[in-house]
């Protein structure tokens, strides 16, 4: 995590209900982003690489927002780097 309004670990504290995170995958890494709390949903980057997510094919500069659900499948199909932005959505 970089930045985040939870005290969670030694990240940045913002002063909001939100969190950013960024994470670089292997090719064939398989994952389950959680949403950081009930509301929240994620608005996900691809910074470099390809992703599957949620069954959705995505590559480098493509974005997507997930809500409505407590967690996101992600398989990475080539090295990845994903910026993950989880924030109220309401």
């Amino acid at each position: 995590m970089v930045a985040s309004g939870f005290y969670r670990g030694e990240e940045l504290y913002i002063h909001q209900d939100a969190a950013l995170s960024l994470g670089k995958f292997d090719a064939g890494k398989e994952l389950t982003y959680q949403i950081a709390q009930p509301g929240n949903g994620v608005y996900i980057m691809v910074v470099e690489g390809s992703v599957t997510i949620d069954g959705h094919e995505m590559n480098r500069r493509d974005a997507i927002g997930v809500w409505e659900t407590a967690d996101v499948k992600i398989q990475a199909t080539t090295a990845s780097e994903l910026l993950f932005i989880d924030v109220p959505m309401n």
